[in-house]
């Protein structure tokens, strides 16, 4: 995985380093190095080892956003961004998913119903919240049962898997 070719434009241009993924270093308050009016958050940035997750990225937003706002209205002095883990979620089938959060562990079901709400909770706006809302419940009621299909068809797909060989009739 690379970094966002960002990261090296800005790494270039301010004279700040990156590590073997591309990733820009960054001041504890993420501003780029010599320049304290360029911030850098997300996936492109390095700041104590922190993964290249929404996470971290949502909680620098909210630092950064912040930081801008008390500079703008004349305070100095902010505090570093101290990142705080929430937990690990990921959904791993129709209607399962495994969630690891504050200690609690939950698969299936529960660990889906978690991981949706969470989902929705960090969409933006309110018609995108309703909207996810609505095509999960009627791909639920509609689509009861229904595996996931793959992109070709049961045929192909097996007969890539056998090394192309012909598979023989269902009767």
């Amino acid at each position: 995985m690379q970094a966002s070719p960002l990261a090296a434009i800005l790494a270039a241009a301010t004279g700040a380093g990156t590590d073997r993924a591309g990733r820009v270093e960054v001041q504890p308050d993420c501003s780029l190095p010599g320049h304290p009016e360029v911030f850098a958050i997300g996936d492109m940035i390095r700041l104590n080892d922190l993964p290249g997750v929404a996470q971290p990225a949502i909680q620098e937003g909210t630092y950064v956003g912040r930081l801008i706002r008390a500079r703008l209205a004349g305070k100095a002095g902010t505090a570093p961004f101290a990142y705080r883990d929430k937990g690990s979620m990921a959904t791993i089938g129709h209607l399962s998913a495994v969630t690891d959060s504050f200690g609690m562990k939950f698969t299936g079901v529960t660990g889906y119903t978690m991981w949706g709400f969470v989902h929705v909770l960090y969409l933006i706006g309110w018609g995108n919240r309703v909207a996810a809302v609505f095509n999960w419940a009627r791909a639920l009621t509609f689509a009861k049962n229904r595996p996931h299909r793959p992109s070709r068809g049961r045929r192909q797909g097996l007969a890539a898997a056998r090394g192309a060989r012909r598979i023989p009739e269902d009767p």
